[in-house]
């Protein structure tokens, strides 16, 4: 989500979206996320998202190559035609799509053909100022593990901006529980993240959520980098959510 320049209270929004090309159903050419009040949960707006490009990722490094028959990941790229214009609102907005289901190879999820996708992103009071959320960027060519060995990888996250980023390792979000008007979009609940955490398979965590003790580390971040650390001791299909959250001027 970009805070386009022509006003504070103007967004537009870009979604990437990724999916087992080998395993996994096809992508739609279009859709629609909801935008919410924080606090009330009440609807501003849906918006609906166009596909601008689409194309199957690059994997690999020196190391390792994964085997294009059994790994194989397609991006989708979708994007407002026009800007979404918000009113100053003291909490601000969360804006969140979701879909059903994941993937049911998912090694580390205890119900991974029933559990929803939630993607999600706060926007700060357009009263406040200039702000736009942290970019994920390009899906990074190395961005796997190897069994039984130590092995790193970074998205590589900016912020147009220049805030502070903070990461940390967070359970998927599944789905909203309550009805939703946009096709594509449910309100949440409660406190934040306000949507509920996929349930993992039994020896699987939050603390710990694709192996690797007792022999290795538990797979972690690095709050000021964002470099990943995991060595699963079994193959698989795994589950995981990167939370970034900004500073700026020591506030969140």
């Amino acid at each position: 989500m970009v805070n386009n320049g022509a006003s504070t209270s103007s967004y537009d929004v870009q979604l990437r979206l990724y999916r087992d090309d080998v395993n996994g159903i096809s992508l739609p050419t279009q859709v629609t996320i909801g935008i919410y009040q924080i606090g009330t949960n009440n609807l501003v707006t849906c918006k609906t998202l166009y596909e601008t490009g689409a194309s199957l990722v690059p994997l690999g490094d020196p190391c390792y190559t994964p085997n294009p028959n059994v790994v194989r990941i397609e991006e989708k790229i979708y994007q407002t035609i026009s800007s979404v214009t918000l009113p100053n609102y003291t909490f601000g907005y969360y804006l969140q799509y979701e879909v059903c289901c994941r993937n049911q190879l998912a090694t580390n999820l205890a119900t991974p053909t029933s559990d929803g996708i939630t993607v999600f992103a706060i926007i700060p009071n357009p009263g406040l100022g200039q702000n736009s959320t942290p970019d994920f960027g390009n899906y990074p060519n190395d961005a796997y593990f190897c069994v039984n060995n130590i092995k790193q990888f970074t998205y590589p996250v900016t912020d147009p901006d220049g805030d502070q980023l903070v990461y940390s390792l967070v359970a998927p979000l599944d789905e909203g529980t309550g009805f939703g008007t946009c096709s594509n979009s449910a309100p949440g609940s409660g406190t934040y993240p306000f949507y509920p955490d996929c349930v993992f398979s039994p020896g699987f965590s939050a603390s710990n959520m694709i192996g690797g003790p007792p022999n290795y580390p538990a797979m972690s971040i690095d709050a000021s980098t964002g470099e990943i650390t995991a060595a699963p001791t079994q193959q698989g299909f795994y589950a995981f959510a990167v939370r970034v959250e900004e500073y700026r001027n020591g506030l969140r």
